[in-house]
């Protein structure tokens, strides 16, 4: 249909019409930043095609969908990833790795005798505890590599090109910075750490498991050290 807009100076040819949608970052003269939507829109006055911009100031919505998305993937109290967040990465990560036949590692760690913690010296000493233990990780972890909150006391790594024995001496590293780091109440914290690798054939929650029961091991084998479990280990069911 051959759509015409009477104006007092003549007709508009809309039907060639095609429009365009986009976003930019503009500085105002204060210094601050803001983000501009336009949208363009052609239409044709006496064969002339004529292009029109309309521009929007969406700053406001911009940092609204910001804080929305922050919100939905990031722990509240350690400012780290959250548990559904790491799922997505890791899931991504084990199909890059079996795609190119590249080694990928996880690492599961644990505040040792948190409870106790918690019950001695309250909840918001717990809280400091477990957010000066994660800044120390944060702190000797490379940048590609993937810290989250897993659960309650409980962390998780992903550490992508990485091998069994290179992510032992990773964890190694990250035990020490807990351990020799002090703490305010207590004074010392200690941590136990689980590592596996990706097999060949591993789906998302056996390499969980296998890193679990690294972890197991490492309690249960006094805690404060770090125990690995090759993706040949068997599983503990």
């Amino acid at each position: 249909m051959r759509a015409r807009i009477q104006g007092r100076t003549g007709a508009w040819d809309c039907s060639k019409a095609t429009g365009d949608y986009f976003e930019t970052r503009h500085r105002r003269k204060d210094g601050s930043d803001i983000t501009v939507e336009i949208t363009t829109n052609a239409a044709y006055y006496k064969g002339v095609k004529l292009i029109f911009c309309n521009c929007r100031d969406i700053t406001e919505r911009k940092r609204d969908q910001e804080r929305i998305r922050y919100l939905a993937t990031t722990d509240a109290l350690t400012g780290i990833m959250n548990r559904g967040e790491f799922t997505r990465h890791l899931t991504k990560e084990i199909e890059r790795a079996a795609r190119f036949n590249r080694p990928v590692a996880v690492v599961m760690y644990d505040l040792d005798h948190f409870k106790r913690v918690n019950d001695t010296y309250g909840h918001d000493a717990g809280d400091e505890v477990l957010k000066t233990a994660v800044a120390q990780v944060n702190n000797a972890i490379r940048r590609v590599d993937v810290h989250a909150r897993w659960g309650g006391e409980e962390f998780i790594l992903l550490l992508p090109e990485t091998d069994l024995a290179a992510a032992v001496k990773s964890a190694e590293r990250l035990r020490a910075a807990i351990a020799e780091h002090p703490f305010k109440q207590p004074e010392r914290v200690t941590a136990s750490f689980g590592v596996t690798t990706l097999g060949p054939r591993d789906r998302f929650d056996v390499l969980i498991k296998r890193a679990d029961d690294a972890l197991y091991l490492a309690k249960h084998a006094g805690r404060n050290r770090v125990e690995a479990l090759s993706p040949e280990a068997p599983s503990s069911g």
